[in-house]
């Protein structure tokens, strides 16, 4: 246990520094594919709102349909259910106090091997700790200027994709809601509400 600790601590900074490496190239590779990425975001959402209200009339349909099953399902099946799921309740309670001595007393063992594990190997992580610490403070200090810059590229591309993109944004938001509007002033509310 001792040894697997003490290699972990001499490996960490090489872990951590390839790490950190790949999670740089990741940030800088979405970093060079943002001012792509958000125009295709923009006519992606636009097109699932359009896909959505060319849907919503039969969605709404089948929805309220199987609601009215369900609810005549269950209805009928109620005077059935009730006593049964009684029955399960009483006969799980029933169980669990007769074992309930033998769940206690294997909980109690199991809260006791883990106390003991433990205890057993403090003095070894406490000898470790420092080492670990160290190591990973020295990784995060020597990557820290790399990882800022990265920070800064990232959200300076985000604001200017974003503001660069905002007019279509807003007038894909804009057209969407014009037409989920058009679809309810279009809709016969006195013909659909005689047909529920």
């Amino acid at each position: 246990m001792g040894w697997l600790l003490r290699s972990l601590a001499t490996m960490l900074p090489k872990l951590l520094q390839t790490g950190m490496n790949i999670l740089i190239q990741l940030l800088q590779g979405i970093l060079a594919a943002l001012p792509k990425i958000i125009p295709v975001i923009a006519t992606t959402v636009l097109t699932m709102i359009n896909i959505l209200i060319a849907m919503l009339p039969r969605i709404l349909e089948l929805g309220i349909q199987i609601l009215v099953a369900l609810a005549d399902g269950i209805t009928q099946a109620l005077p059935t259910l009730i006593p049964a799921m009684v029955s399960l309740v009483l006969t799980l309670a029933m169980a669990l106090l007769q074992n309930l001595p033998t769940i206690i007393q294997a909980a109690l063992q199991l809260v006791l091997a883990l106390a003991q594990g433990l205890i057993a190997a403090l003095p070894v992580l406490i000898a470790v700790i420092p080492d670990l610490m160290q190591a990973i403070v020295q990784t995060i200090i020597t990557l820290l200027p790399l990882i800022l810059t990265v920070a800064v590229q990232i959200i300076t591309t985000l604001v200017l994709g974003i503001v660069q993109n905002l007019p279509s944004l807003v007038k894909a938001i804009a057209d969407g809601i014009g037409k989920i509007v058009q679809v309810f002033k279009n809709t016969d509310w006195k013909r659909s509400a005689m047909t529920w």
